[in-house]
């Protein structure tokens, strides 16, 4: 439809979709080189975002330790978390701990 020149408001009800979506979704996902949005194109970018993506740190046994160990010794969720970052080991939010602790 964007092709024959149609609206973002007539691609909208034809797909069930606010327009705003519509156009947000050309925004992001037409190749920049070309400018023009491709439906294949568009797949390979959100599975390149999916792919790289933060992946959620799950509060497991060993995490569990490593962050009672620091809380014994006097340190605050933030230190801990901060000190995890320092050392390059991978580590919960903060707030994870908070609401282990």
């Amino acid at each position: 439809m964007l092709a024959t020149g149609a609206s973002y408001a007539s691609i909208g009800s034809a797909i069930n979709k606010h327009k705003s979506v519509v156009s947000r979704e050309i925004t992001r996902n037409s190749n920049p080189d070309t400018g023009c949005y491709c439906a294949i194109y568009a797949e390979a970018l959100c599975r390149e975002r999916h792919r790289n993506k933060r992946k959620q740190i799950v509060l497991d046994r060993a995490m569990k330790d490593y962050v009672i160990h620091y809380i014994k010794k006097g340190l605050s969720p933030e230190q801990i978390h901060g000190r995890s970052k320092l050392k390059g080991i991978t580590c919960v939010s903060h707030e994870t701990i908070y609401t282990y602790v």
